[in-house]
């Protein structure tokens, strides 16, 4: 999976950034693009970045369309990404297999 660099300097995958743009609109879309470029990673939680696009993924797929829940999921992320990942479905090691049944291209 290639993963671009936004103008926040910060990363989002192609897959992810194909996805968004697919169900918004291309206002709409830039700005859940930078959304989830600029994630931060909570403190204490280096593991974060190892799971950087599976948290990705997740917010889009809970989001739906939806630029407040992409802004809601996000800060959530923030607080406890693990949660994010709880409720989008992909906490558990078949995470590969849902995102791919959502849409998102992951090898």
């Amino acid at each position: 999976m290639r993963v671009v660099e936004h103008q926040s300097n910060r990363h989002l995958s192609t897959s992810v950034e194909a996805k968004l743009l697919s169900r918004f609109s291309a206002t709409q879309a830039d700005e859940a693009i930078q959304v989830l470029s600029a994630l931060k990673s909570p403190e204490a939680s280096p593991e974060f970045l190892a799971t950087w696009i599976r948290v990705q993924i997740a917010i889009s797929i809970l989001a739906d369309g939806d630029l407040e829940r992409i802004h809601y999921w996000a800060r959530q992320s923030e607080i406890d990404w693990r949660d994010t990942l709880v409720a989008a479905g992909l906490a558990e090691a078949n995470w590969r297999r849902i995102a791919k049944q959502a849409g998102y291209g992951i090898y």
